[in-house]
């Protein structure tokens, strides 16, 4: 992953606050203490909005402040602290650095503890009480609520190779099957959910949550960032130097705290404690290799690259499907499934019926059913299934990693993104 094509994209972190607690008053939070005091005061110059919760907010950007492009500033009480309150900033530190985020940086660190700089000296120049909070930022006591990068793929044949691909995809999750009494997704299959609307062409957007529960583990967004700038008339010399971004997928992902906190093992997500974990994970690689990892498991979750290489065996196996049905409940598979699995390079987590949804996608235009995309999702399931053995049968593995190869996109290796 060339350093150039993979960036921080957004944070929301915040740091402590002593004294505030919230108040009756309809005019927002009451503070008992200096510091508390003198932030809210500085606020209120930079046009202080109070919400129903008593928390406030206001806007930092380029009319009142160094930052080129939006960054929100909030003092708000943590309810599952009691009467803890934060000063919470989100924002793009490189894009506010420079006004553009087509590239960007991993220096996670620094450009994290700049924006809060930023804000703390602008709250300090209107009278605010800072020096706690600076010190607090400089040892890394700063709380990330979510984190997102950004990373570029290879370059693809053209722009419109680009567009077919997520246009593809968008298909794929939205392909339903009738058992009979509903109709099911591959957005349902795989737990994701759909974040935008129906207007697709540009972008695919997912939400990813945890297999067994509610709680929401990242957020991933695939789109054209040329097409993006176009429409904002905003092909600068920043962008025009990238040369092929318009042949690229960008991939943004927002990895929330929980995720962290439940597959990084730490207690409490803090700068200090981030930074630490991703020198002790990955030694070599830093941050490169953590954002590596973190995009290999939104991929493998959301199949991203899986539904156009597997070979979906599930379809034809009936005794396979047996097998994962008893074994599911547990993720604990009989050997014979496994071994079964491992020759043919089945994930094992990801269901018979998606591995179903995925083959009837990428047959859909060889079994003549194709007509619009955005009009004939719902299709009738025993005609689908014979249509689908029939083209498997004709149909091999090398023809589907043929597909692949002419889409530019490298299977082969883990490291598709350069």
């Amino acid at each position: 992953m060339n350093k150039r094509y993979a960036m921080l994209d957004g944070v929301i972190a915040g740091t402590q606050v002593l004294g505030v607690k919230p108040g009756l008053e309809s005019s927002g939070v009451v503070c008992n203490v200096e510091e508390a005091i003198s932030i809210r005061n500085a606020m209120s110059v930079f046009g202080l909005v109070v919400q129903d919760d008593d928390s406030a907010y206001c806007i930092l950007d380029e009319r009142n402040s160094k930052a080129k492009t939006a960054i929100t500033i909030t003092l708000r009480q943590d309810r599952r602290r009691g009467t803890s309150w934060f000063l919470n900033v989100q924002g793009n530190p490189g894009s506010a650095l420079t006004g553009d985020n087509t590239f960007g940086s991993l220096k996670i660190k620094t450009q994290i503890q700049w924006v809060f700089d930023e804000v703390l000296g602008l709250l300090e120049s209107k009278g605010a009480e800072v020096t706690r909070l600076r010190k607090e930022v400089g040892r890394g006591n700063v709380y990330i609520h979510s984190i997102a990068f950004a990373v570029y793929t290879k370059p693809l044949r053209s722009e419109n190779a680009l567009l077919q691909l997520i246009n593809k995809w968008y298909m794929m999750y939205e392909l339903r099957l009738s058992d009979g009494k509903e109709y099911r997704s591959l957005l349902r299959e795989l737990g994701l959910k759909r974040t935008v609307g129906d207007e697709f062409q540009d972008s695919i957007s997912l939400a990813i949550h945890a297999p067994a529960g509610s709680n929401k583990l990242m957020h991933l967004c695939v789109y054209n960032k040329a097409a993006e700038r176009r429409s904002k008339n905003a092909l600068d010399e920043a962008s025009r130097e990238a040369g092929d971004i318009s042949k690229r997928a960008r991939l943004d992902l927002t990895v929330t705290n929980y995720y962290l906190r439940t597959h990084w093992n730490l207690e409490r997500v803090t700068l200090r404690e981030l930074y630490g974990k991703v020198k002790q994970k990955y030694p070599d690689t830093g941050w490169r290799g953590a954002v590596q990892d973190l995009m290999e498991y939104a991929l493998r979750r959301t199949c991203l690259l899986y539904m156009f290489t597997c070979q979906n065996p599930y379809v034809l196996d009936k005794e396979m499907v047996d097998l994962w049905e008893k074994g599911k409940q547990g993720r604990k598979w009989d050997p014979k499934l496994q071994e079964w699995a491992n020759e043919l390079n089945i994930d094992l987590d990801i269901s018979p019926a998606a591995h179903l949804l995925m083959k009837v996608g990428l047959v859909y235009d060889k079994i003549g059913l194709q007509a619009d995309w955005k009009e004939q999702f719902r299709l009738n399931n025993k005609k689908i299934v014979k249509s689908v053995e029939e083209a498997i049968a004709e149909a091999s593995v090398v023809r589907l990693k043929n597909r692949a190869q002419k889409m530019k996109l490298d299977f082969s290796k883990p490291e598709y993104f350069k």
